[in-house]
């Protein structure tokens, strides 16, 4: 596969002048269309840093809200009992209906030829509500890079890929929360992977309220044994997740062409937040928002993230000559708040 922009960077975080530096050495893979291709984080620490959960969050609560109005599927699934033709409306599960795949995030033959039906021999990729990722993946991936995920079709019904997970869709364990003050909406979209790696699963951040979101960990999708971060590509506010979780066009600013990138993930035992402009439009797109990744109380990070007005900012709210910023989560969760 060809790649047209590679992004590298280090963040240094620090507590205090006592506190061990995490350094955090991340690199982004972006091909020629704008899907993050390697999007892992590989954290070293000078000495141990100590992570602790916190009861009940903020992240449970708002996963919890989301589940009872996204009118996703609920129910156990079950091999063979459902026509491929049918799309799954169990375990949290959630259709994409503006996609034209008959509800389905993607759908790919072994050699990953892309299809518009889900049907026999075919891998059926499907999108779990905000604060959950999908379970189904084989375990034998292509060597080209590519990757294969969903349910797999046989005899005219749907099976598991992965016998090994109970459900569907796994909730995420915590880790961040999004939390607007804008008076529009801002549609993220993860990207289908395992899939297509399109950015086409929703989370809609709905005007002055917050969403969950998904923070991958050591138990979701690995490459070369490495996890993938959770990657989002945000939209400018006020666009729909219709319009912006879509395979963009140059110069149109939604989907692959956003105007950010944001990745969550717990790697290695370190939990890591990266912002980052895309640079598929290189790195000139300003959003028509600004975010900062904040610690609530009660809650630790390390290092400081804030985007205003197109440039990412110190803590004098000074531009800086940088295109990205990361932090830790050292304790509890962070909140990525987004303001005008």
């Amino acid at each position: 596969m060809k790649y047209s922009n590679v992004v590298s960077f280090i963040a240094f975080a620090f507590l205090t002048s006592a506190a061990p530096v995490v350094y955090v050495t991340n690199t982004v893979i972006v091909d020629q269309n704008g899907i993050i291709v390697n999007g892992q984080s590989t954290p070293t620490t000078p000495a141990a840093v100590q992570h602790k959960a916190v009861g009940t969050t903020d992240v449970e609560k708002s996963s919890s809200s989301l589940s009872r109005r996204s009118g996703s599927g609920s129910g156990s699934f079950e091999d063979g009992t459902i026509p491929c033709s049918q799309f799954p409306s169990v375990d949290h599960v959630v259709p994409l209906n503006w996609l034209g795949n008959g509800g389905w995030a993607s759908v790919m033959s072994a050699d990953c030829q892309t299809y518009s039906e889900c049907k026999d021999g075919l891998y059926c990729s499907y999108a779990c509500e905000p604060g959950y990722a999908k379970t189904q993946w084989p375990s034998t991936q292509p060597s080209t890079g590519q990757t294969l995920g969903g349910l797999y079709c046989k005899d005219g019904y749907l099976h598991k890929s992965n016998s090994d997970a109970d459900s569907l869709c796994v909730k995420s364990k915590g880790g961040a929360l999004l939390k607007s003050e804008l008076s529009d909406n801002v549609a993220l979209c993860m990207t289908d992977t395992p899939g297509s790696k399109k950015s086409v699963i929703p989370t809609n951040l709905e005007a002055g309220s917050t969403a969950s979101l998904y923070f991958a960990d050591d138990s979701s999708f690995k490459i070369n044994g490495n996890t993938i971060a959770a990657e989002y590509h945000i939209n400018n506010a006020g666009v729909s997740v219709e319009d912006g979780c879509v395979w963009g066009k140059a110069g149109s600013d939604v989907g692959n062409w956003a105007p950010l990138i944001l990745s969550a993930g717990n790697v290695n035992g370190i939990p890591l937040i990266t912002l980052q402009k895309n640079s598929l439009n290189n790195w000139k797109t300003a959003a028509n928002f600004n975010i900062a990744i904040e610690a609530p109380d009660g809650c630790q990070i390390q290092g400081s993230c804030t985007y205003e007005n197109g440039d990412f900012v110190d803590e004098n709210h000074k531009p800086i000559d940088e295109d990205t910023c990361s932090i830790v989560i050292v304790s509890g969760f962070a909140d990525i708040r987004f303001y005008k």
